[in-house]
């Protein structure tokens, strides 16, 4: 059965789910194959699509790997007591009678003769503005390393904004960062994890597509069913990635106690783990960050109301109010505004009739942004965030922090003020919970 994670507000209701821990079993395998999304058996039993990750008890395995269009890679594996194997299978296409048929010598190509004239390139230097878009792009036609895959990020500036869901509070980023423009995606996520296992990463959960993870689901739609420890250990991994294909220098904000990267998720949190703040690497936004760039409107005025009306000044800055969705003109209560910027459950407000195409994950993007630049912040999917304590609240110890609201849950839960907390220690996963990422300028 699927885990939904449904948001409760913190300040009416901390979920107690003490307990019901995962049990870890004792020995466990990590299955990528290329192509990817190839059918695993074990002993001749269903285990899921690569990239997989599977736990077993110790012993002898047969382990499968099919696709349609490739030869059956099959080989028998050890899985030993707390030990973890990774499996690399490259799938051999079957020959088709096309390529059978095709004999005749490749005739070399002339190369046209003409001139090759200098184009001079102008190029402008300038520090980033709030709201400039920052595109990372791993593409193969430009670093020939991994098929493209594009990612942007925001600037965000640093500021004092209001707080909480009656903006009650003032709160306060005193740097500028950068914030991802989207949801992490499936596909993005894949990329990264692939070539973090690759490279000593180790992670707990099988990731969806989406909630559904259906094979007809899309790529672009935000990766879930993730725990909160996986989500800061692959943001190490993409930095490492990042950097080992950019040639850069940037440095993995999580650490562990001896201040060496941490790349597994099982050393367990707060004694073990914690967070270089001068660190340039990719990492997880913390709570000030993300309510920052949810509620960003801007130095001008709104022009339509209510949101005319209902902006909040802030030294020179205008703020969207804790009871609105992020990019909304109105609160959450108006559903045809709040449905402009949000994927939410808009059956259950009435808004529609029920759609089961609906009833899911959406690819990022498909709304209208926010004020920022930012898509999805309320709704599609809830989001991580890295906080385990804050100056509003006292210490959490191991509770996680998720906002933004999923597309299983009503519009009040898309709220840019709701503050919504999950009481266990990051272990657990939902279809409905995934995360962005951040970045300090």
């Amino acid at each position: 059965m699927k885990a939904v994670l449904k948001l409760v507000p913190l300040l009416l209701l901390v979920l107690a789910l003490t307990g019901c821990n995962e049990e870890v079993a004792p020995g466990e395998i990590i299955i990528i194959s290329q192509p990817r999304e190839a059918k695993v058996s074990l002993n001749n039993e269903p285990a899921g699509t690569t990239p997989l990750v599977l736990e077993a008890d110790p012993g002898i395995y047969i382990l499968t790997i099919s696709k349609e269009g490739y030869e059956v890679w099959e080989e028998v594996v050890e899985i030993e007591l707390g030990k973890q194997a990774v499996i690399e299978a490259e799938l051999i296409p079957i020959p088709t009678e096309e390529d059978i048929e095709k004999t005749a010598p490749e005739v070399p190509l002339q190369e046209a003769s003409a001139d090759k004239g200098e184009t001079e390139l102008a190029v402008e230097v300038r520090e980033p503005a709030v709201g400039d878009r920052l595109s990372h792009v791993l593409a193969e036609e430009v670093f020939g390393m991994m098929p493209g895959v594009e990612f942007g990020m925001i600037l965000a500036p640093a500021a004092r904004f209001p707080f909480g869901i009656d903006d009650q509070y003032t709160a306060a980023v005193e740097h500028e960062f950068w914030i991802g423009e989207t949801e992490v995606t499936y596909e993005l996520w894949v990329d990264v994890m692939e070539w973090a296992v690759a490279n000593g990463y180790r992670f707990h959960t099988n990731a969806y597509r989406g909630s559904e993870n259906h094979f007809d689901s899309s790529d672009k739609e935000p990766v879930t069913n993730i725990q909160w420890e996986d989500a800061i250990v692959w943001c190490n991994a993409l930095t490492e990635y990042y950097s080992s294909i950019h040639g850069t220098d940037l440095i993995p904000v999580y650490r562990t106690k001896n201040n060496s990267t941490l790349r597994s998720p099982s050393l367990g949190w707060p004694d073990n783990i914690y967070r270089h703040e001068q660190a340039t690497g990719f990492r997880l936004p913390t709570a000030f960050e993300w309510q920052l760039a949810a509620r960003y409107l801007g130095p001008n005025q709104p022009t339509v109301e209510p949101i005319k009306s209902d902006a909040i000044l802030i030294d020179g800055l205008y703020w969207l109010p804790g009871r609105y969705a992020s990019g909304a003109d109105a609160p959450v209560t108006d559903l045809k505004s709040t449905e402009k910027v949000a994927w939410f459950d808009a059956n259950v407000d009435g808004l529609r009739p029920y759609d089961p195409e609906l009833d899911k994950t959406q690819p990022v993007a498909m709304k209208q942004p926010n004020a920022l630049g930012l898509y999805d912040m309320s709704g599609n999917v809830g989001e991580w965030i890295y906080d385990y304590e804050e100056p509003w609240h006292e210490k959490l110890g191991n509770e996680r922090f998720i906002f933004g609201g999923s597309y299983s849950d009503s519009a009040e839960r898309m709220t840019v003020g709701g503050i919504w907390l999950y009481s266990l220690d990051g272990l657990y996963k939902f279809i409905n919970v995934g995360f962005r990422i951040a970045r300090n300028k």
